[in-house]
């Protein structure tokens, strides 16, 4: 008989009695869901017996708790397992059934050949062992049944929580700032994060950035109950998050379900819906993947545009013991996009940006030719339709001339036409930009020149600079600035 210790679930040959050579193994187990016929004991307790009745000496046994069987990557032990049988060191891999192997019919059969090129075999102790040819049909069927039965308890899954999703049920991870009551099942405050919560909220109605406010978080060493960091991703994702104004959201395959819940919200509806114009606001005033503004070296950073290569200034600090001042460099220029190497005094822009404001403000809108971008641009145009139903209604007329229509038929037909083509020049009225306020603009380019003058930090000149400029554009031969403005 085979004796056999165990330690942290490795198992070791120490004697081999009786002269029977016994064979070495390894044994995969996973478990994603609770029953107990496929528990990791059961499991365990199983193959240990066959293993015991048929000679195999487990060297290591292979465990993913929790994971689904449809997609390898996310599961950590068997990819090491697949990693270790190119070792040498085992023969056969002793698994509960093929399910647990895997419930992906591709994976399986890509796995077990990588096994088999590796001159490892894998037993099933629940289910009979065929020769080779006639495995590669059962692998395939059993394969192609778990990823049925997979796909299919997915679907259900997925079902049932659409339903608790539509009765405003909680079906979700555990948001920030809530437990879940499981005996009400309804998400309670959480005495020690609801005020962090609502302090976050609170902080972002007065302007602040989630990047400042998670860069508190962490001087705070404030931390989930998991003890994951309140970053700046899960920030943005919290003041996006309908839960905290009393809704619930559930998302599964493009579809999003929001409801009414019964849980007492962090925030009102109405500073909820302020936070989304604030967030809004700011996304249309960064570009994509920017930096959040408190990296800010300088007001003007990230807004400086090349007119050659239309890639943004670099902010160059300033190396007193070379006597070289602070500067603005096209950051095409190191990449090899720009031939120009030209780069320019910040002192120098700031005088240039100011002197354009100051001349706006001073000469009639007239005589000033002006790059205003308006914020609420027009998101259809209808010319297209209205041309075509044009075009229709000649037809239509043609075909009355010619004696193909009655008269009746041609009035019904002008009608129909007419009332269409008048709906879509409606529309297009309303689509169109409504006249830039010149006025307000004048008050807001004042009020800028004031903070730009004045002894605010860069990040807050950067933010009021931001609301009002677009881009700037530098035309490096004539080294002209062009700005370009909101409205």
């Amino acid at each position: 008989m085979q004796e056999i210790i165990t330690f942290d679930r490795f198992y070791f040959n120490i004697i081999n009695t009786g002269g029977v050579k016994m064979k070495s193994a390894v044994s995969y187990m996973r478990m994603s869901t609770d029953r107990q016929e496929h528990s990791i004991e059961s499991q365990e307790r199983l193959i240990k017996e066959y293993a015991k009745q048929h000679n195999y000496y487990i060297q290591q046994f292979y465990i993913d708790e929790g994971i689904s069987g449809r997609n390898a990557e996310k599961r950590p032990q068997f990819l090491q397992m697949i990693d270790d049988s190119n070792k040498g060191n085992f023969e056969y891999v002793i698994i509960y059934d093929s399910s647990r192997f895997a419930r992906n019919l591709e994976q399986s059969l890509v796995y077990k050949s990588i096994l088999k090129k590796n001159g490892v075999n894998i037993i099933s102790i629940t289910e009979p062992t065929l020769d080779e040819d006639t495995s590669l049909i059962t692998d395939a069927l059993f394969g192609a049944m778990n990823e049925m039965y997979s796909r299919k308890l997915s679907k259900n899954v997925k079902r049932g929580m659409e339903q608790k999703a539509l009765r405003g049920e909680f079906c979700a991870n555990r948001p920030f700032g809530y437990d879940y009551d499981k005996e009400l099942k309804v998400l309670v405050p959480n005495p020690q994060e609801s005020p962090i919560a609502k302090y976050v909220f609170s902080e972002i109605l007065t302007g602040r950035t989630p990047y400042s406010i998670a860069l508190e978080m962490r001087e705070k060493n404030i931390r989930t109950k998991s003890g994951i960091t309140l970053e700046r991703r899960r920030i943005e994702y919290m003041i996006r998050n309908p839960v905290y104004k009393g809704y619930l959201r559930w998302t599964a395959d493009d579809k999003v379900i929001i409801r009414k819940s019964k849980h007492e919200p962090l925030i009102s509806e109405d500073d909820f819906e302020e936070i989304q114009r604030i967030t809004n606001e700011r996304a249309t005033r960064l570009r994509r993947n920017a930096k959040p503004p408190e990296f800010c070296n300088h007001w003007l950073s990230g807004i400086i545009f090349c007119s050659e290569c239309n890639c943004v200034y670099t902010f160059v600090k300033a190396r007193e013991h070379e006597g070289k001042k602070a500067r603005f460099r096209c950051s095409g220029q190191s990449r090899g996009q720009c031939s120009s190497g030209i780069s320019f005094r910040v002192d120098a822009l700031e005088k240039q940006v100011f002197s354009i404001l100051e001349e706006i403000l001073d000469n009639d809108d007239s005589f000033y030719t002006l790059n205003i971008t308006q914020k609420e641009s027009p998101k259809v145009d209808y010319s297209n339709d209205i041309r075509k139903l044009k075009q229709s209604l000649t037809r239509a007329k043609e075909a009355f001339l010619a004696g193909l229509d009655t008269l009746v038929e041609y009035g019904d037909n002008k009608r129909t036409l007419l009332a269409e083509i008048e709906k879509f020049e409606n529309l297009q009225k309303e689509n169109k930009a409504h006249k830039i306020d010149m006025n307000r603009f004048r008050v807001q380019l004042t009020n800028l020149l004031a903070i730009l003058k004045s002894n605010q930090d860069a990040l807050s000149k950067k933010e009021a600079f931001r609301a009002v400029v677009e881009k700037m554009i530098i035309e490096k031969t004539t080294k002209n600035i062009t700005l370009y403005f909101f409205a």
